[in-house]
């Protein structure tokens, strides 16, 4: 049995755990040391949780819990009691979180604490969907997820997990900057991504699934900078290649987000011509500039060298390597000058 199998024994991959905690902690840190450091935090944790939900009722309700009403109160601004949940931070397990509970509308409230159904709160799922973004796949998610959540997750349950990054995805890709770039660079990176074929297949298992092949796509990405320095990627999309159709919808929702003639100055591409083309629609009439990488690279293929200045202490090959590379950064380094 494989050892990605045997972390589906739930036995197996707590003693798996619990080795990588041993041998992960410094020689003078004991185990039962991480343990009592992690209950005092969890202790801090819920205390405060469960002070926030009380204030979260009281404001909501514009009183205190036993604060008399001039005219009486409500089932629906009466507190009853409260319910037991299971909650998942990003320090560890809370397993008993006392919510409070309304005598009658519980189903409308809308706690500014946690939600109705909530079972992790913070930044945890975020994490684990950031990974998924960064190209884990669902298997990988629902491996991952028995680590902090203590239980396995369906594949379904992932997926609506992952599904929720689309529609701030969706907002971010289609709302106009508020501060357009002056400088914009544009290129391509290819990848392989896994799309249906049309056809079944019948699974190991039985089960009936699309089959899939990994197909090549680029994607294309705009990095804005500003004259302050900072920079950060205000568009990309998935497209079969760097053609003239696919350049002219990536700049047309560019100048949907607001990088117009009037606000950007220069636009960078990698020299692919119908990328290049397709730039001159949302900067129409402004400079355009080859990358420098692309420009400088090319030079590396034609250099020659001599007289390396070698480590004594590494063997000779190895020593050879890096004193190319540092003779080949250097060259290129000097070129971007120029």
């Amino acid at each position: 049995m494989s050892h990605a199998q045997q972390l589906q024994n739930r036995r197996y991959f707590d003693d798996y755990l619990e080795m990588i905690n041993r041998h992960g902690l410094p020689g003078h840190v004991t185990h039962e040391v991480c343990h009592q450091v992690r209950d005092a935090v969890m202790t801090t944790v819920q205390t405060v949780i469960a002070h926030a939900l009380r204030a979260a009722w009281a404001t909501s309700l514009g009183c205190a819990r036993s604060a008399p009403l001039p005219c009486g109160r409500t089932p629906e601004s009466t507190l009853s009691g409260s319910s037991r949940r299971t909650l998942m931070p990003q320090y560890g397990g809370i397993p008993a979180l006392h919510v409070p509970n309304l005598r009658r509308g519980n189903g409308a409230r809308t706690w500014q604490t946690i939600t109705r159904y909530a079972r992790c709160w913070g930044p945890l799922l975020d994490q684990h969907i950031r990974g998924s973004c960064l190209g884990r796949s669902l298997r990988d998610l629902q491996e991952v997820m028995p680590v902090t959540l203590g239980e396995r997750m369906s594949l379904a349950a992932c997926n609506r997990l992952v599904l929720t990054v689309h529609e701030p995805v969706s907002a971010f890709k289609t709302t106009p900057l508020d501060a357009p770039p002056p400088l914009v660079l544009v290129d391509g990176m290819g990848v392989k991504i896994a799309s249906p074929t049309g056809e079944s297949t019948d699974a190991a298992r039985g089960r009936h699934r699309q089959a899939k092949r990994q197909q090549k796509r680029v994607v294309l990405t705009a990095l804005g900078v500003w004259p302050d320095g900072h920079w950060a990627i205000v568009h990309w999309q998935s497209a079969p290649g760097e053609t003239a159709k696919t350049g002219q919808a990536f700049c047309g929702d560019l100048s949907r987000q607001g990088i117009t003639e009037q606000t950007t100055a220069w636009g960078v591409s990698d020299g692919a011509t119908g990328l290049e083309r397709a730039l001159d629609h949302p900067l129409y009439g402004g400079p355009h500039q080859r990358g420098l990488f692309h420009t400088i690279q090319p030079l590396a293929d034609h250099l020659v060298f001599h007289a390396l200045p070698l480590e004594g202490t590494t063997p000779a090959a190895k020593a050879t390597r890096k004193a190319k590379r540092r003779r080949n950064n250097a060259i290129l380094a000097d070129a971007s000058w120029v």
